[in-house]
């Protein structure tokens, strides 16, 4: 009487399910117990309550547990039991081959004890229940993964407002940029940088790993990066001051590559520094041939 499910005790029985076994005491038996008798697997603190399963060789839930004598019964012989316990009956909580939890219930009113019709009663019970649970479970991770989901949505508006909306327009230089993440966000990064008097920093860089913790430092790498372009004229100044700062944010299994040039218009000039990224290619057109140069 008073079964609740999700390890919530009432009079006389418990329903646990696989991720209520924390301050419980499990009473295994059958072959999978490694002994003649039970064996007690302890989570948590001492005095917690009593759950049973009988189970086979390979692991598996395999039958109810039926115990009208508590104190005397020799599967339980040195294992620790709650105070006022004198018989018990354990059902397992099956989803096809997956033991989810077990139900129990104690102390029967009838001082007889349980019997086969109180087991059969209880299976019927546990596997209704076991199905609600797993339902539940799975309704739990349906509105996690929404939930994810819309959390990844918002990451990618955000990301794409970060990048460039449009490439600036500068006489004799036609310049365009495009990011196309395996994921919804990821770690690409392109930028361009006004830096006044008409010259423009030129940003290209690729964060390791993918989805949201690429996304996350790639963040991180646009605005730093774009903090040390404002106050430092070279190139390798800002890569370096840069890389000081990232390198003191992150861990080692997380890094970026970058170029980083900046180009003067006025004098056709594009000075950059290379942070471990490909190397640009520098394309000439000669007697209609295409010439490709990588500039290290």
């Amino acid at each position: 009487t008073g079964l609740r499910a999700k390890g919530v005790l009432a009079d006389k029985g418990i329903a646990m399910d696989q991720q209520r076994f924390t301050d419980k005491v499990v009473i295994v038996t059958g072959a999978a117990s490694g002994m003649g008798r039970a064996s007690a697997l302890r989570f948590g603190r001492e005095g917690a309550r009593v759950w049973c399963a009988d189970i086979n060789a390979e692991g598996a839930a395999e039958t109810a547990v039926l115990i009208n004598d508590v104190a005397n019964d020799s599967r339980l012989r040195g294992v620790p039991l709650s105070e006022g316990v004198r018989n018990l009956i354990c059902v397992p909580l099956m989803v096809g081959p997956d033991l989810i939890g077990v139900l129990s219930a104690y102390n029967k009113v009838d001082e007889a004890g349980f019997n086969e019709d109180d087991q059969r009663l209880l299976a019927i019970i546990a596997a209704q229940s076991a199905q609600v649970i797993e339902r539940a479970r799975l309704m739990e991770e349906e509105k996690a993964a929404a939930v994810l989901k819309r959390d990844v949505l918002m990451a990618e508006k955000i990301q794409i407002g970060l990048l460039p909306a449009s490439a600036p327009t500068i006489e004799c230089y036609d310049l365009a940029g495009a990011t196309a993440p395996a994921r919804q966000v990821g770690g690409d990064y392109y930028d361009f940088i006004d830096l006044g008097h008409k010259n423009w920093a030129l940003a290209l860089g690729d964060v390791s790993g993918k989805g949201l913790p690429a996304s996350l430092l790639m963040a991180n790498l646009q605005a730093t990066l774009r903090g040390q372009a404002g106050v430092h004229e070279s190139a390798a100044a800002c890569v370096t001051w840069a890389n000081r700062l990232l390198h003191g944010g992150t861990t080692p299994d997380k890094f970026a590559t970058l170029f980083y040039g900046i180009l003067d218009p006025n004098t056709h000039e594009l000075v950059f520094c290379n942070a471990g990224h490909e190397p640009p290619l520098l394309l000439t057109f000669s007697a209609g041939v295409m010439n490709r140069e990588a500039l290290e």
